[in-house]
């Protein structure tokens, strides 16, 4: 198997609940809903797009989504309440869902238009969850927001995470989130060429370069970490089956 976000969720998989932030279409979303030892909580704020995930959930699973799945078509943040969830029209290629922030204005973009949509904002403190082992986020640059409404469920429940974080987004996440990890006793890596580098080894400069635009261009471009509690020295040692985890590029 080669190594990808989804087989890091496949190989450390554990029974209980996982959580899917910003599942969008359901890359992700639609394998956690096969998985038999697995109940699958996912988030999808937009509202068309959230229709296409629950109709696409239903024909993966046979024309019915299973009861082990729930869909909320919300956001996930650090407070319950509403915010404004903002998606780019680009001039020629119509909306960009896979965009869509609480957090990107998009300002400055030349032939960007944006449309605004109040949506709901659920923590996963509030969810009172005590068999949390999997959290995948893609939140456009609301991750830090999306962590710090784990707290409490993460220092419970010490469930593996992965996480976008990107400069591109909002200037600074990717040092934050793995300080933020660090705190919480997790020990955070990335992905390159065919080994496991620390967060910490991360270079902004060539790894995670972006245009104007805001489109990635830096080959390869570094996006999702990988956060596993540091007590768990066993499934740092299952993932050296896909490749060694080392201190240096």
């Amino acid at each position: 198997m080669e190594f990808s976000e989804l087989a890091f969720h496949q190989c450390l998989a554990r029974p209980g609940t996982i959580i899917d932030v910003g599942a969008n279409l359901g890359a992700f979303s639609l394998p956690f809903s096969t998985w038999n030892r697995n109940r699958l909580i996912a988030f999808e704020p937009f509202p068309l797009i959230f229709e296409r995930l629950k109709a696409n959930l239903a024909e993966h699973n046979g024309g019915t989504i299973p009861a082990t799945t729930s869909l909320h078509m919300a956001a996930l943040g650090d407070t319950i309440g509403t915010a404004t969830m903002r998606v780019p029209i680009v001039e020629g290629l119509g909306w960009i869902h896979t965009w869509a922030s609480l957090v990107k204005t998009f300002e400055g973009l030349e032939g960007v238009s944006v449309h605004e949509i109040e949506v709901p904002v659920w923590t996963i403190d509030g969810l009172g969850l005590d068999d949390l082992t999997a959290i995948k986020i893609d939140a456009e640059g609301n991750e830090i927001e999306v962590l710090n409404g784990a707290l409490r469920t993460i220092e419970r429940c010490r469930p593996i995470i992965s996480c976008e974080c990107e400069e591109r987004h909002r200037e600074g996440v990717s040092w934050y989130i793995p300080g933020f990890m660090r705190a919480l006793g997790y020990d955070g890596w990335f992905w390159y060429r065919e080994r496991f580098l620390p967060a910490a080894a991360l270079d902004r400069r060539t790894m995670q370069v972006a245009s104007p635009g805001g489109m990635p261009e830096s080959d390869p471009y570094i996006q999702t970490f990988l956060f596993v509690p540091r007590e768990a020295g066993h499934m740092r040692h299952r993932l050296t089956e896909f490749g060694p985890f080392c201190m240096a590029r």
